[in-house]
């Protein structure tokens, strides 16, 4: 690899290393060569500004095979490279740039950004520096700093650095992205959101920011401005894989498999090595049980070569993961195949499949299971331990959970029923919630079961429109437990969208007086402003603003 210099005899030299072809010298005059390079290299940025970054490496290699040594062309090569994923090839020409303008402060964020990329957090670091040392407090170059403390688990480190960022440069869209990035790795989603808005707010056709309000919106489990908001992001950036990929996922976790599959696809055509869309691939064949399928996605990518030091570790990371899946699924496969049935062997599947969000499929299985119960004569809870031996958890694993007071056939109905709620059937998921009204069964254990069905019936009702009965339920639910905060959420829900306003913002004030660190208070608040604003407004601000859509298994009792 070629190191800087202000020498100019070394640039032929730097360009071989480059793998840039060194032409003999062209056969036409000075002027028609300018005139030439200038017309590739304008092609070459509108390409660039496109997203076309093919098209645009070709754009630029042309112009610096004219030997005209124009800084502009090898830095817009080298960053079209990167674009590319193409790091290591996109260094050299890079330096020629600074060769030929060594106070070029864009060079140098291109040149530490893809030696950040490249793992070399020490070169990335120098490179950053440099910008400062060319010019202080210069906002992009705190950003890349941000970056890079971040890939090395400096997270605090690395929000000062954003937050630097924003203080020099309120309107720069990338450091809002990216500093809500680390806050929704950290299932801080309310600030993380509001950052996204912010970057959105400051430049409105910002792509990566519509894509990251969407991953956060998902998050919340509010698919509809999800999608919403991903669709946004595709509309003004089609040649980008990104939102395609971004949009798989969310298709992937509603279970619409067919979706998931057309636009992974779509990621694929743009960019057939693109990780992210591999990654996708892998989760969508391990939610079909096709293991080999899941496992042959990455293995491909991987032995292609992946420069991206930190996606190489994702997909080395999913990789092994994926192989201990298929082993510990064909081990489940084995087990509820073999004679005799054991009930546990079932339900361990079921919940197996439920982590990999195969929700659906699990409900099936746990059905199965509860009718196996029904037949038995059998005391505590079925399937014994809670917790999956494969390391999987139940998709109910928040409060209060599975009483394990319950009968045995009754707690795993009940699980059952979750599944159909995260599965998004509701009809079913109202009619199996509403049978525990009817069990005769649990008349000997406490209530608990029971409270938590009828918690679920009312999400599961104001799910399918039946905003009157969910009402009904909610008070119900919340004349024995009065300080449940997400009683009060849904309630707030199925008033706003029964027009009954006043109601609604009596049930959000709620929400908000019991709830403690809750994901959605943030969102709560921005619909109580609008409420405010627009006291008339319909049921139509909910969807708005993000506080209206139910949660499904999210927030399943």
């Amino acid at each position: 690899m070629c190191r800087r210099s202000s020498t100019a005899p070394r640039l032929a030299g730097c360009l071989a290393v480059a793998g840039l072809a060194v032409l003999p010298a062209l056969a036409i005059p000075a002027g028609e060569a300018r005139t030439q390079s200038f017309k590739l290299q304008s092609e070459g940025m509108r390409l660039y500004k496109e997203g076309n970054y093919r098209a645009a490496t070709e754009a630029f290699q042309q112009v610096v095979d004219i030997h005209l040594n124009s800084f502009l062309a090898y830095y817009y090569l080298g960053s079209s490279l990167i674009a590319e994923r193409r790091y290591s090839d996109a260094i050299d020409p890079l330096m020629v740039a600074l060769d030929l303008q060594p106070d070029y402060i864009q060079a140098h964020l291109a040149l530490g950004t893809a030696y950040l990329k490249l793992g070399d957090s020490a070169e990335a670091r120098a490179e950053f520096l440099r910008v400062l040392d060319v010019q202080p407090n210069y906002a992009a170059a705190h950003d890349g700093l941000g970056q890079l403390f971040e890939s090395i688990g400096q997270d605090d480190i690395a929000e000062k650095q954003y937050r630097q960022a924003l203080e020099i440069n309120i309107a720069f869209a990338d450091a809002y992205t990216h500093l809500g990035d680390l806050y929704l790795r950290k299932d801080r989603v309310d600030e993380a959101i509001d950052l996204f808005l912010k970057s959105i707010s400051v430049k409105p056709d910002f792509s990566q920011g519509y894509i990251r309000l969407g991953s956060a919106f998902a998050r919340l489990h509010l698919y509809d401005e999800a999608i919403a908001a991903t669709r946004k992001s595709q509309s003004l950036t089609p040649n980008d894989p990104d939102p395609f990929v971004a949009l798989a996922r969310i298709y992937l976790e509603l279970e619409s498999h067919r979706r998931a599959e057309a636009q992974i696809q779509a990621a694929l055509a743009l960019d057939h090595d693109h990780p992210g869309a591999h990654l996708m691939l892998s989760d969508l064949k391990s939610a079909q049980e096709d293991f080999p399928a899941a496992e042959e996605a990455l293995q491909s990518l991987y032995e292609r070569g992946i420069e991206d030091a930190q996606m190489r570790r994702a997909v080395a990371d999913a990789l092994v993961e994926v192989r201990a899946e298929a082993g510990r699924y064909a081990a489940l496969r084995r087990a509820v195949e073999a004679e005799p049935a054991e009930t546990g062997h079932t339900i361990a599947l079921a919940r197996f499949l439920s982590g990999l969000g195969s929700h659906l499929r699990a409900s099936q299985l746990l059905l199965q299971a509860a009718a196996l119960l029904d037949g038995k004569a059998t005391t505590g809870p079925a399937g014994g331990d809670r917790a999956d031996p494969g390391g999987t958890q139940p998709v109910d694993s928040g409060s209060p959970g599975v009483p394990t007071s319950a009968a045995p056939a009754a707690e795993v109905r009940f699980e059952a029923a979750v599944e159909l709620l995260a599965a998004r059937h509701y009809a079913d998921a109202v009619n199996l919630f509403y049978s525990f009204h009817l069990d005769a069964s649990l008349d000997a254990f406490d209530d608990d079961l029971r409270a938590a069905a009828r918690f679920n019936l009312g999400v599961a009702r104001a799910a399918l429109g039946l905003h009157d009965e969910a009402i009904a339920i909610f008070k119900e639910y919340l004349e024995k437990h009065p300080i449940d905060p997400q009683a009060y959420l849904y309630l707030g829900n199925a008033y706003l969208r029964s027009d009954r306003i006043e109601d609604a913002r009596a049930a959000y004030l709620a929400f908000l007086e019991h709830s403690v660190g809750a994901p959605e208070a943030g969102l709560v608040r921005r619909l109580l402003k609008s409420l405010d604003e627009r006291p008339g407004d319909s049921a139509a601000a909910g969807a708005q603003q993000g506080a209206g859509e139910p949660r499904a298994a999210g927030e399943a009792r």
